[in-house]
């Protein structure tokens, strides 16, 4: 009877290994999308098929459907993306599926991704270039700042704009960049003080970090609140 029971204990083991074994293949294969298993027949991983599915978008005749396409693609395959999205970008007519693709290349992180969104610092449409001063600004190159620097200091444009270009801004992490956000730090709009304010706590440099300091006396509680946070953080 011990026997028996030693016997089934091993077979009931013995299936547990494997079935585990199963298991982790299987998740490797889901989660690999450089791996080239047989996946069901297949020649390609869950993930690599989704990336092709995601390149076909990029020439889709919806242009919104476009745009998406990029940030899926890039999530998938950064490498295969920038590739892509570089081609597609050349032929885009529609604007706002090219400033999607050009927001898409800044959030890369890639450098190599600078000179295909520095072809459009000069392009007819404002739009479009805002976004690629941003996107720029975002990969840390200062090709931008004086497109930037224009919607910024100009009360006249949009809070969305200069908010936008003010957060890009932060990722120049030089004096020059610091200088532009501490021009509007006596803004009256107190949304766009908070975020140059939390831009120049992204540039870290002494000066950016001296202009934090005095704006702990803001007239704006949120503001006050975002700059003795910031320094809380840095002078630890």
């Amino acid at each position: 009877m011990k026997n028996s029971i030693k016997q089934l204990n091993k077979r009931v083991f013995k299936t547990g290994a494997i079935l585990l074994a199963v298991l982790a293949v299987v998740s490797f294969i889901y989660n690999d999308a450089d791996a080239k298993f047989l996946w069901f027949g297949k020649e390609k991983s869950p993930r690599e098929m989704k990336a092709d599915k995601a390149v076909k978008k990029l020439n889709d005749l919806n242009s919104a459907e476009r745009g998406k396409a990029a940030d899926e693609l890039i999530r998938l395959d950064r490498k295969r993306g920038l590739i892509e999205i570089k081609t597609a970008l050349k032929k885009e007519k529609n604007s706002r599926a090219k400033r999607n693709m050009i927001n898409t290349l800044g959030n890369s992180g890639r450098a190599d991704a600078v000179p295909a969104v520095k072809e459009h610092l000069n392009s007819s449409d404002k739009g479009v270039r805002l976004y690629a001063a941003c996107a720029l600004a975002m990969l840390g190159d200062d090709s931008g700042i004086d497109e930037l620097r224009s919607v910024i200091s100009n009360a006249k444009e949009s809070r969305g704009r200069r908010s936008f270009a003010i957060r890009s801004l932060g990722g120049i992490k030089t004096d020059a960049a610091a200088d532009t956000l501490v021009a509007v730090l006596d803004d009256g709009d107190f949304a766009i003080r908070l975020q140059a304010v939390v831009s120049l706590g992204r540039i870290g440099t002494a000066q950016a970090l001296l202009a934090v300091r005095g704006m702990t006396s803001d007239k704006d509680e949120r503001v006050r609140n975002a700059a003795e946070n910031i320094l809380m953080r840095t002078e630890k």
